[in-house]
């Protein structure tokens, strides 16, 4: 019982920083997430972020932070349903706010629909299902 307390203690006294989980490690070779947990110190880390009832986004930039984003994901946790949008170098922010809009829009888009439309604003789409891994959902939402 002492050595719980004195854990839950020292974590009291953390940091926050202490505490945040390691992010996502991009794996270029397979346009995938790597296992959660797993850093080899070779890709871009890549920071998930819940939206929407079970879903998690990511954005990956290069290793080089000042260079634009150069895919956005989107994966439904439960279904394992997901997209992984190709930004265009020139166009990445635009292709972002683009994805940002339909992401908070009235209207609901289907992934595909979702893809149809970055593909018409220059992007590449791939719509798929449990291809992009499971560190987002395993890390921000416990699933997978």
């Amino acid at each position: 019982m002492r050595t719980a307390f004195v854990i839950l203690a020292a974590l009291a006294a953390a940091p926050a920083s202490a505490l945040v989980p390691p992010p996502c490690e991009w794996v270029e070779g397979s346009l995938s997430l790597g296992e959660w947990g797993a850093d080899h110190g070779t890709g871009p880390a890549v920071w998930p972020e819940p939206v929407g009832a079970d879903f998690v986004r990511w954005t990956v930039h290069s290793n080089d932070a000042a260079q634009a984003p150069r895919y956005v994901g989107l994966q439904h946790c439960p279904t394992g349903q997901e997209i992984l949008l190709g930004l265009s170098p020139a166009q990445a922010e635009a292709q972002l706010a683009q994805f940002d809009a339909l992401m908070t829009s009235s209207d609901q888009y289907t992934l595909r629909q979702i893809g149809e439309e970055m593909a018409a604003a220059g992007a590449s789409a791939r719509v798929s299902r449990n291809g992009l891994g499971d560190c987002a959902c395993d890390l921000l939402l416990g699933a997978g």
